[in-house]
């Protein structure tokens, strides 16, 4: 326990559960209060819960083979990262851009050194992640040992900020992201104390993957003149995805002569990536980069 509600707990149970079979399950909770004081709702920002947990399992039914499962999941709910206003930017001949702007839209600002914002809309991130693995290992009846290895994981990100202000101008603007992960390795491991030792293997390794860029913002010709100059959309953005592909032997691909000490093994590897980016999406749906309509600067050929 420590300041500012901060608070964190962890847990681990283990053990045999028969003769074949062992288990071993963790769990954990943080939370934290937040340090950073919201005028506009009285609320606490910079705050938040992370919270997950991890499992697996050992399968062994005899000295010539065990399968290990592994799970985890983890998610977190926060303001972490709030952003406080430490200085407006220069005066110039009496004048600062920034509070004259922020005035005409009627904004009221705050000093961010006493730890103070004044948002008006959600100051928050999510995320939601795990993954999952299965090894196996089987020593063989000339004691080459073979391992298989498969496991996945993904990862989803949303931010939601505010722009600063206790004005509509923007909100619920940031990127999400959306990953996954799928990989094999297979690996055969030559007897160990003879002249030489080897490892041969192969690793196979695809992340698929999608952003998507958010900014909205309320109808309002007040609102919409001092926000930018993006003037008559309500929602700018764009969608993208991505791919990316490897296939190479895994890391101890390797010869290791052992006729005298001091000598030293050779790794022999080889590496093959594929990589592609997908084309970013407006929200209507259009590429950028199409000239005319849609979301964005119209007649640009640019996303926004």
């Amino acid at each position: 326990m420590g300041e500012d509600g901060y608070f964190q707990t962890k847990g681990t149970l283990s053990g045999p559960l028969t003769e074949t079979l062992a288990g071993r399950f963790s769990a954990y909770r943080t939370r934290s209060d937040g340090d950073i004081s919201n005028e506009h709702d009285g609320h606490t920002l910079n705050g938040g819960a992370r919270q997950g947990f991890r499992g697996q399992l050992l399968y062994k039914p005899s000295e010539r083979f065990n399968l290990r499962w592994i799970g985890d999941y983890n998610e977190e709910d926060s303001s972490a990262g709030t952003r406080v206003l430490y200085s407006t930017g220069p005066t110039i001949n009496g004048v600062n851009r920034y509070e004259n702007r922020a005035a005409a839209a009627g904004a009221t600002l705050v000093d961010g050194r006493h730890r103070k914002v004044n948002l008006d809309d959600d100051q928050k991130v999510t995320v939601f992640q795990g993954g999952t693995s299965l090894e196996a290992n089987w020593t063989l009846d000339n004691d080459f040992t073979l391992t298989s290895i498969s496991s996945y994981r993904w990862w989803d990100f949303t931010p939601r900020n505010d722009d600063g202000l206790d004005v509509p101008a923007t909100y619920n603007a940031g990127v999400s992201v959306q990953d996954k992960q799928y990989s094999q390795e297979f690996r055969l491991a030559s007897p160990t104390g003879g002249f030489f030792d080897y490892v041969l293997g192969a690793y196979y390794w695809l992340q698929p993957g999608q952003q998507v860029l958010r900014l909205l913002r309320p109808p309002g010709r007040r609102v919409e003149r001092h926000a930018d100059r993006c003037a008559g959309q309500r929602q700018l953005g764009g969608q993208g995805a991505h791919q990316d592909r490897q296939l190479r032997p895994v890391r101890p691909g390797h010869l290791a002569p052992h006729p005298a000490p001091g000598l030293h093994r050779r790794d022999t590897r080889h590496l093959r990536r594929e990589k592609r980016l997908g084309q970013p999406q407006r929200p209507g749906g259009r590429r950028c980069g199409q000239r005319g309509g849609g979301s964005g600067t119209p007649g640009t050929g640019r996303c926004v």
